[in-house]
């Protein structure tokens, strides 16, 4: 007869595998954003409206490079935009019917897409886009329209059939820099900002959202205003990874605007220690020169780069010297890359660049294998309970997340668990490993043998009799013992 825990296994399991049950993994979807140095499938804009023209030059020269590399997907809010586009990408010498552009009539409010469009996340083993809510920066910039901003995410969802989460944070994406592989880094002084209502007591309230959301294990926080940046400071003219395990930080100078000491200063150093803290190294980007352009001095910031299929562009400000010396230092960090550096200087008085201006889709490749589920145990039989067995994770393709069924109604999310059995029994035994590719189940039945103590001390003092019958000397084994012929015959 079965005890009631091993009753209690055997159904848990059998439903499991029969996918009548979901383990803890299926209730807590787990995510990845890709980095943005990872294949891309387009480069989305928001085609300036009337009162941005000024910004058009720029857009049509990012367009005529990028679609040499990879699509771009353009939206226009109106007929009159769609062919205001059209002649600008001609007037810079490209062509508007090029096979990479596709014209797109969504309405919006802005040319920000960065700040304002989807964040892509690989969840589970597919593509979705999270739509975090956007309040128009807080209404830092005056109070303008931007409901159709607020609406984009949900409507390049509808285009791409892709699923789109709704996340109640008001946020831009312009503050997220992502490593595509554990690690956010954003700017407190931006979410945390009163002006964007989110309410948070602490930046631990914040992580906890930011970890559900991102799928990430570590937060790297910048904190502190901007000179000039009336976002609040995003991060993308702070900090930014170029590779999983490397981060560039702005740094002042004395040849540039911001000066060594400055507030400003004392952000970008504090968030160069803090992504060292956290395990990255840093490399320092200077600002080398202070530019004034209509009225505005400001530095040769270089932070606001775009990144995308075998090429990157850079803001350029119409100073040869440190416009050349940025684009030697991009291309020796992204090697293989042809780098372009792009003056538009009218959207950065506004307020930033190429990278506020543009909006990655993540290619499909992206997503990933999922990974194959496999373990074993130190040893998968035992005395008498309580036995403690040591369980190790021996999956395939990087999991980043697992949880084991042990058999007897608990569960553990560890990747190399030890479990205490304290009943005797058979007990089959599950991991689901996953990652945001996607994820494996496999079952072992009988894996675990827990037997009873009667029969430990059945099997003990078998062992016992046949060690002494090993110990006994030959001569004496039997149940007899030859006698001498003549003793007989007396």
């Amino acid at each position: 007869m079965r005890s009631g825990t091993a009753a209690i296994q055997f159904v848990l399991t059998a439903l499991i595998a029969f996918g009548f049950v979901s383990t803890v993994l299926a209730l807590e979807p787990v995510r990845r954003v890709p980095a943005e140095w990872e294949p891309q499938e387009a480069l989305w804009l928001q085609w300036p409206r009337s009162y941005e023209k000024s910004y058009e030059p720029a857009y049509a020269a990012i367009t005529n490079v990028v679609v040499q590399y990879q699509p771009v997907v353009i939206l226009h809010h109106n007929v009159v935009t769609r062919s205001q586009a059209r002649t600008a990408i001609s007037v810079a010498g490209g062509n508007p019917d090029h096979p990479n552009i596709t014209y797109l009539p969504i309405q919006n409010d802005s040319a920000w897409m960065r700040d304002n469009g989807p964040v892509y996340v690989v969840q589970d083993g597919a593509m979705r886009i999270q739509d975090w809510d956007f309040d128009n920066w807080g209404g830092a910039f005056g109070i303008f329209p931007y409901a159709d901003d607020d609406a984009v995410p949900i409507a390049v969802g509808v285009e791409l059939s892709l699923p789109v989460d709704d996340v109640s944070i008001v946020h831009e994406r312009g503050n997220l820099e992502f490593n595509g592989v554990d690690t956010v880094m954003l700017n407190w002084n931006v979410i945390g900002n009163p002006n964007r209502g989110n309410g948070y007591a602490n930046k631990a309230e914040a992580e906890l959202n930011l970890e559900h959301w991102f799928g990430v294990t570590k937060v790297v926080w910048a904190d502190g205003p901007i000179s000039g940046d009336l976002t609040g400071g995003h991060i993308d003219g702070i900090a930014r990874f170029i590779d999983a395990d490397t981060a560039v930080v702005a740094n002042c100078t004395a040849s540039g605007h911001c000066q060594p000491g400055s507030a400003d200063d004392q952000v970008f150093d504090a968030t160069a220690t803090s992504l060292m803290a956290a395990g990255f190294t840093v490399i320092r980007m200077d600002f080398q020169a202070a530019i004034t352009y209509v009225g505005h001095t400001f530095d040769a910031d270089y932070m606001n780069w775009g990144v995308g299929n075998g090429w990157v562009i850079l803001v350029g400000f119409d100073n040869p010297a440190t416009d050349n010396a940025a684009k030697a230092l991009l291309e020796s960090w992204y090697p293989g890359r042809d780098v372009y550096v792009i003056e538009m200087l009218d959207s950065w008085i506004a307020g930033g660049g190429v990278h506020c201006h543009t909006n990655d889709q993540p290619a499909a490749s992206v997503i990933g294998t999922p990974p194959t589920a496999a373990f074993t145990a130190v040893s998968t039989q035992g005395g008498a309970p309580p036995f403690e067995a040591t369980f190790l994770d021996t999956s395939l393709w990087s999991p980043t997340a697992w949880e084991w069924n042990f058999g007897d109604g608990t569960l553990s999310n560890a990747q190399n668990p030890v479990h205490t059995y304290e009943e005797e029994g058979m007990f089959n035994v599950s991991l689901t490993a996953a990652s945001a590719s996607g994820n494996d189940t496999r079952i072992e039945s009988n894996f675990i043998a827990v037997p009873e103590p009667n029969l430990v001390l059945l099997q003990l003092s078998g062992w016992l009799g046949l060690w002494a019958l090993q110990r006994t000397p030959r001569s004496r084994q039997g149940v007899s013992t030859r006698v001498p012929r003549s003793a007989s015959a007396a």
